[in-house]
């Protein structure tokens, strides 16, 4: 394991009223019994005002004495989702237990409740009688993925039953049905452990597990809901957006194919250039594999002592199989079929990328001089061949894994000026799609910095896939040029083109109103300026899930000031949250150590930039022209010695948490050594493809 096993001692998550018997619930008489398993202080738990026809909690009497949750919820499979199950054990007044199973929807409450009614359930050889529970519970809007069944992956070390039982034993009380094994599959970092736990409850049992494990073991393991079994009998992996990490890639007969048969074209090639090392990832509509490309010595086959270059293939999602005939596989024949969008998502990146070359934020597009892919298709020439790429291989990871390594290693809050790096190289990469730079002059061309153009000239295309996946590290040079981006930080690149467009600006236009007119920047720079704000909230609060929240149609949205004190509405409402810029007197000193104090450390200037990039009206957001003097001019003049003299300032606010050193050239590389250069992050580490929640990412 890549880091210490987190202990038992709380962090961030409190043990619950009915563990800890705080709750008011638990000092006075009350008519719920003591061996409920949520919290008795809860309205929602007593069942105030929830009228009888809305009720959706069952009281079921005569059960066996020793009944346990998993042995009553295997009697009533298929009844729907369970949102809670109590049991009231048998006493010397009772020689029966007696049980309360509530749902989530009044329907189901009724399907259980006939089907005791008619005698169609028996438990331990007994027939139980029901009611409607006195302590009523009503149905919730907004809960359709809530469930009492949790899917957690992750290190092996942790997610195992014997630690997760002592963690949630410390955290709330809590009732099993059951734990399953789903085993464990192999990663870049190592085995990922997988465990299914059936909770007897949801709200106070599988909720706070969740809430739990993302608080106090982030960077450590992934979880979510899965569908209750005795809803829906399907896999839980199946609906899990997350889990895509914890499949085994063996099992999908697609992949496990095309596997095959790209190693097949490969070993095609006469000068056995290309090896097939391994698959990355799958994104929408692609699939990713690292090659290793060795330069042929001489013409003979492939034994150069030069060091080999590592490139990714991209292929479109295709249904590959051998063509069986009557006596079986019949000389080895394909059959290739995509879908459209798959192969238009191909053709798109290698048209946006082709046309993106010369850039140096955006992934290179790469052409082998002898491609075995191409001679395979003069093969198959009868059959429809997907579309495929080669992309430039990049070997610090995505966005993603910075934010795990940095929760990993115990770091909250990364320092100022290497965010303001991060979202100088992130500004480049929109010049990049605003300006595609022209080849430059010369016998050998490489990719230049991306600089501000005119506006009437700016390309109106959108990335519309920009998200912590699908921006890429890629190796720290040695010899930085003078570029102040790259002072410390390696090259941040933007991959993943295979849904982008040109925005319609007529489009745009008519959705807005009267007050949002004229439009001072071309919509593609507007939503790409809006992405990488999002982009730079996830960064800076090193939160993976933040910018799931964070769209220019929220609802929510909260005032802030530009620099130059214009008010305008952003969606970053989580990084307001955590480290205000406006009004500081409504907050007590006691009221920031107690939240985020680590966040008080940002730089104001820097949060007052990301949120006006995340400006809800299209026009309060800062062009590029504006934004890139803005960015270099912060990078320049807010260096050590400028956090050092905002140290010593008498201001209680920005003192509380602060600590200058972090800002120091030492503090700053001895971090970037830890985050991109030691053996564990080299080992975390995933490359190009490896995102779109899975850690694949330009798929």
């Amino acid at each position: 394991m890549d880091a210490q096993v987190p202990t038992m001692q709380l962090r961030y998550f409190e043990p619950s009223a009915q563990l800890t018997g705080n709750s008011s619930a638990a000092r006075e008489s009350h008519r719920l019994n003591s061996n409920y398993r949520g919290d008795h202080s809860l309205s929602v738990n007593r069942g105030d005002e929830v009228p009888d026809h809305k009720n959706c909690c069952l009281w079921i009497t005569g059960l066996p004495p020793s009944i346990t949750v998993r042995g009553l919820l295997s009697t009533i499979k298929k009844t729907g989702r369970i949102r809670s199950t109590v049991i009231n054990p048998a006493t010397e007044s009772s020689q029966t237990a007696a049980a309360s199973i509530s749902f989530f929807k009044r329907s189901d409450a009724e399907t259980l409740f006939k089907n005791i009614q008619r005698g169609d359930i028996v438990i331990g050889g007994r027939f139980p009688r029901v009611f409607w529970n006195r302590n009523k519970v009503a149905e919730e809007e907004g809960l359709s993925a809530a469930s009492r069944v949790l899917i957690i992956a992750g290190d092996a070390d942790v997610v195992n039953a014997d630690y997760l039982d002592r963690f949630f034993s410390s955290k709330f009380v809590y009732e099993l049905d059951e734990v399953i094994d789903h085993g464990t599959v192999d990663s870049e970092s190592g085995p990922i452990a997988r465990l299914e736990y059936r909770f007897g409850s949801w709200r106070s049992q599988a909720a706070f597990a969740r809430l739990a494990l993302s608080l106090e073991l982030r960077g450590f393991l992934l979880t979510e809901y899965a569908p209750d079994p005795w809803y829906a009998n399907v896999s839980p992996w199946k609906y899990s957006l997350k889990a895509e990490i914890m499949e085994d890639y063996t099992t999908n007969p697609r992949i496990t194919s095309t596997e095959i048969l790209l190693r097949g074209f490969f070993g095609q090639d006469s000068l056995q250039q290309f090896q097939l090392e391994r698959f990355v990832g799958s994104g929408s509509f692609a699939l990713a594999w690292k090659l290793k490309i060795r330069p042929p010595a001489n013409g003979s086959p492939s034994n150069s002592d030069d060091p080999p270059t590592y490139f990714v293939l991209k292929t479109a999602k295709s249904n590959w199989f051998f063509r069986r005939g009557s006596d079986g596989y019949d000389g080895g024949r394909v059959a290739l079929s995509s879908d459209d969008d798959e192969i238009d998502s191909i053709k798109r990146e290698k048209n946006w990328l082709t046309q993106l070359q010369w850039a140096k934020h955006i992934c290179k597009i790469l052409e082998p001089i002898s491609d075995p892919l191409e001679a395979a298709s003069i093969q198959i020439r009868q059959q429809h061949w997907p579309q495929w790429a080669y992309l430039e291989w990049l070997d610090n990871g995505t966005v993603m894994n910075l934010i795990r390594r940095s929760l990993r290693v115990g770091i909250r809050v990364l320092p100022n000026r290497m965010l303001w790096q991060i979202f100088l190289c992130l500004v480049r990469a929109c010049c990049a799609m605003a300006w595609p730079p022209p080849q430059p002059d010369g016998p050998y061309p490489a990719p230049v910095t991306e600089t501000v153009g005119s506006e009437e000239t700016a390309s109106n295309l959108r990335h519309s896939d920009l998200h912590e996946q699908n921006v890429l590290f890629g190796p720290i040079l040695l010899h930085p040029p003078e570029q102040p981006e790259h002072q410390f930080m390696p090259i941040l690149k933007v991959i993943d083109f295979g849904a982008a467009k040109l925005i319609d600006t007529d489009e745009v236009l008519a959705e807005l109103s009267p007050d949002e007119l004229p439009l001072r920047v071309n919509p593609g720079v507007s939503d790409n300026v809006f992405d990488i704000g999002m982009l730079m909230c996830a960064i800076i609060m090193l939160d993976e899930d933040v910018s799931d929240n964070i769209s220019p149609e929220r609802h929510e949205r909260v005032p802030c000031h530009t620099v130059n004190n214009v008010e305008f509405l952003t969606a970053a409402v989580e990084l307001l949250a955590v480290r205000p810029v406006d009004g500081l007197e409504q907050y007590t000193k006691l009221q920031v150590r107690q939240h985020a104090r680590q966040f008080w450390a940002l730089d104001e200037y820097l949060v007052r930039l990301v949120c006006q990039c995340t400006a809800i009206k299209r026009n309060d957001r800062p062009s590029l022209a504006e934004l890139v003097p803005l960015v270099e001019d912060a990078i320049a003049r807010r260096g050590y010695d400028f956090h050092k003299t905002w140290e010593e300032e008498d201001d209680p606010w920005d003192k509380m948490s602060y600590d200058s050193t972090r800002e120091s050239d030492q503090y700053i590389q001895q971090t970037i050594a830890t985050l991109f250069l030691d053996a564990d992050a080299r080992k975390e580490a995933v490359n190009v493809s490896e995102t779109e929640d899975s850690d694949v990412s330009s798929a």
